[in-house]
């Protein structure tokens, strides 16, 4: 159902919906056309997509100051990676992994605590991608990973095993590292599993400018859509409709 509801096949469906709907209600024949062109412009400029990546950083940076120990542990969630990275010995984060996990090595760095990673397999016969942040973290950062946690293929998969295993050890309260437009929807899941939690955002995204640029297709613009409409979908799907409830 998911690939439906996002770029670039969404445009697939709203122009068949319109195609329909102008036999039904007789519009006018290249209002369909018309109405799919200007959809598949607007998520392609960097003004809706990076528009849309803002309106979900709702938490601020956490700043050095507000890092402490009380938390016990610090959980980074994972993104995605090459699977076909022959300079790196076959497997290499993707640029989002990469930068959650130099911000999880950078909280380590500050408050001490042990880091658990999550993710599981992105597909069949690729390693899961938590070992694959956790090798990194280990041998390139030197960080000391206490949890590797390897099934998850989703956010509400992250908050529920990570829960599950830092509940075993007593830990209730965490830092949770992940892009600032991803968190709101991270922090609903890992508190909904019962967990306390201090967001520690990073990789947030600038306001687009208001100049030309911001309103000519672009790859960034679409990628950003497609980041910005999936956290929409998947907020309200938390909202409405929980997996394991």
């Amino acid at each position: 159902m998911k690939p439906f509801l996002l770029p670039p096949l969404n445009l697939v469906v709203l122009a068949v919906v319109l195609l329909a709907l102008r036999a039904w209600l007789r519009l006018p024949r290249r209002l369909p056309i018309a109405i799919t062109a200007i959809a598949a412009w607007l998520l392609c400029t960097p003004l809706v997509g990076q528009g849309f990546l803002v309106l979900h950083q709702t938490h601020p940076p956490l700043g050095t100051a507000g890092m402490t120990r009380e938390p016990g542990a610090i959980v980074v969630l994972s993104a995605g990676f090459r699977d076909a990275a022959p300079e790196a010995g076959g497997t290499l984060l993707d640029g989002l992994s990469l930068t959650r996990v130099l911000y999880a090595d950078a909280v380590q760095d500050i408050t001490g605590l042990p880091i658990l990673v999550t993710g599981g397999r992105i597909r069949d016969g690729a390693p899961p991608i938590a070992r694959v942040m956790a090798g990194f973290l280990r041998e390139r950062m030197g960080a000391e990973v206490g949890w590797v946690e390897p099934r998850a293929r989703s956010t509400w998969e992250n908050a529920a095993y990570s829960a599950a295993m830092l509940r075993a050890e007593g830990i209730r309260r965490v830092y949770l590292v992940t892009h600032a437009w991803h968190m709101p929807r991270a922090v609903h899941a890992f508190r909904d599993h019962g967990l306390r939690v201090t967001p520690a955002p990073t990789g947030f995204t600038q306001p687009p400018s208001l100049d030309l640029a911001s309103v000519l297709p672009s790859p960034g613009g679409l990628r950003a859509s497609y980041y910005g409409l999936h956290e929409v979908f998947g907020r309200i799907a938390y909202r409405f409709y929980a997996p394991d409830r």
